[in-house]
């Protein structure tokens, strides 16, 4: 065991007789749910992060253990990009400044959420006293295992028992479905996108990859409700056939899920300059015949068959010379 880790331990033992035992969470309750920022400006609800196994770890800048654990936990990341949320909390907000937190976080090269807790929930909600504390929670939220200090066996015993977790219950298959609004529209107007997971899964990231007419790519992001519903807007800027899919990559509970594709025809408008001049042609043409089939016809000099010639009336006698 390294000085650095004698020197942390020893200290650990002084606290541990100025404050009496450490009151952590106990292991099989459900994790106390909290919303706070993160140094980035980003709100993070813990219930939210369900679905995946999370790992908490309450430290402090100036805790030597707490950073020599940051490379561990960097390992835990690489081994479990998509199965695990790592979640920071300085547990001393008087000292971990956001712009020292923003420090220590580029300083360490730290990729995920760091957050300075002034709302004191790491004495209040998780007994944390002591730093590092570490709680690592399966899918459904519940605390699995609990640490103060580096545990024994460092960062393997922590892979083991986030793996362990990942295979604690068998994954659940789900039904991704997409439908559009309509199937067919003119080239910029929007659309409605909507679907659903069967069985209905809350706050899961559904990706719906978006193919255009010429075979470019592109995709929109969006978050299931309650209900396991989604919905988005999308708005098709050329003519020709536009094909979307809705994508769920899998987590620790379900698995990943590709739903059918859909079909969008996206047409040019019909030029309104052109409509009104042919409007404008269709009303010249109506007036046209009207002014020819109700001009008067020309009184005939003779009857068409038959008959005598009309009388016609004398002329004047011319006046005597």
């Amino acid at each position: 065991m390294s000085s650095a880790w004698l020197t942390y331990y020893s200290r650990i033992l002084l606290l541990l007789c100025m404050i009496g035992t450490v009151s952590l969470v106990p292991i099989g309750t459900q994790a106390p749910d909290f919303t706070l920022s993160t140094i980035d400006g980003d709100i993070l609800t813990l219930s939210q992060c369900r679905g995946k196994v999370v790992l908490l770890d309450f430290f402090a800048t100036q805790c030597d253990a707490c950073k020599a654990a940051m490379p561990h936990l960097k390992e835990l990341q690489a081994a479990f990009p998509t199965q695990l949320i790592l979640i920071s909390i300085s547990i001393v907000p008087d000292t971990d400044t956001v712009d020292a937190l923003k420090q220590f976080k580029a300083d360490y090269d730290i990729n995920w959420a760091v957050i300075r807790d002034g709302a004191g929930i790491s004495g209040s909600l998780y007994g944390v006293n002591i730093v590092p504390t570490l709680y690592i929670l399966d899918a459904e939220g519940v605390i699995r295992y609990s640490h103060v200090g580096e545990p024994v066996g460092g960062a393997s015993t922590l892979e083991a028992e986030i793996q362990a977790l990942l295979q604690a219950t068998p994954k659940t298959p789900i039904t991704l479905v997409i439908s559009l609004s309509t199937d067919s529209v003119d080239a910029g107007t929007q659309i409605s996108i909507s679907g659903w997971v069967i069985p209905a899964m809350s706050g899961r990231a559904i990706v719906i990859s978006i193919t255009g007419p010429d075979g470019s790519e592109s995709g929109l992001e969006v978050l299931t409700s309650a209900t396991g519903a989604f919905s988005t807007t999308f708005t098709p800027e050329e003519e020709g056939a536009w094909t979307f899919k809705a994508s769920f990559s899998g987590d620790s509970q379900y698995l990943a899920s590709d739903s059918a594709a859909v079909t969008l025809s996206a047409k040019q408008p019909f030029p309104i300059l052109l409509v009104a001049g042919g409007a404008g042609l269709v009303l010249i043409v109506v007036v046209s015949y009207l002014v020819l089939v109700r001009k008067p016809a020309q009184q005939q000099p003779y009857p068409l068959s038959g008959g005598s010639a009309p009388a016609t009336a004398s002329p004047d006698p011319a006046p005597p010379l």
